[in-house]
């Protein structure tokens, strides 16, 4: 399953009225057939990619060097 359908799922779900409580909240994912669907999981490199903005270059040397130290 690609991103675009999971969006366009989560867009679909959100825009239906609230449930009132957890029960139904439930029910209504189990209907949709939502409740026993895998994620989606991300490797080890595309997480390292997308924090690369995130994370302060100091950070990268100072666990860099930590690794080497360690190694």
């Amino acid at each position: 399953m690609n991103n675009e359908m999971i969006i366009a799922q989560m867009k679909e779900i959100c825009r239906l009225r609230r449930p009132e409580g957890k029960r139904e909240f439930f029910s209504g994912l189990r209907a949709r057939g939502l409740l026993h669907r895998r994620q989606v999981a991300m490797s080890h490199g595309e997480f390292l990619a997308g924090q690369l903005c995130y994370i302060e270059k100091w950070v990268w040397v100072l666990s860099g060097m930590l690794m080497l130290f360690i190694v």
